[in-house]
């Protein structure tokens, strides 16, 4: 809040009454922060950005605290930049980067979910909940062998491989 005070001074052919000052207090504009999307894929060895926007630019930093959840494990399957989201004064956006590991294991798509708590100098808008799903890593799987020749009466062996180990 912003506030103007207007005292009067002495009055020419006229005297002072009650009351001689006025408060006049200017509303505080505060922000609306959210997230600029709900969700978004990534594969395993890149980067992916999760912004966060303010409504407008606050003359204050604006925090914004955040939890995780999902099924993708914290160290293993990703690395995140800290807690809180930091918006400077002046600026509109503030981001937090979500590594994504290349562990070379098969494994079904996971998520991380990023949850915004109550943020400091602003209110929370929507969406409030980002969803990074990791895409799939399925093996191929193929023959060892194109062909093979056997005779009569023989036994052959045909062999199915798979590019990477899988968890399924």
């Amino acid at each position: 809040n912003e506030t103007v005070v207007v005292t009067l001074g002495t009055p020419t052919n006229a005297t002072l009454g009650t009351p001689t000052v006025h408060s006049l207090t200017i509303a505080a504009q505060t922000p609306t922060v959210s997230l600029t999307a709900a969700s978004q894929t990534s594969s395993e060895g890149t980067a992916a950005t999760i912004t966060a926007q303010l409504s407008e630019p606050s003359t204050q930093t604006v925090t914004l605290p955040f939890t995780l959840s999902g099924t993708a494990t914290s160290g293993s399957d990703y690395t995140i930049t800290t807690s809180p989201i930091t918006i400077p004064a002046g600026s509109t956006t503030g981001t937090v980067t979500v590594t994504v590991a290349a562990d070379v294991v098969a494994e079904p798509d996971e998520t991380v979910i990023v949850t915004l708590g109550t943020p400091t100098n602003a209110t929370l808008g929507t969406p409030t909940v980002h969803t990074l799903t990791i895409a799939a890593q399925l093996p191929a799987v193929s023959f060892t062998a194109a062909s093979q020749t056997v005779g009569e009466g023989a036994v052959a062996t045909i062999t199915a491989q798979l590019s990477s180990s899988s968890t399924q």
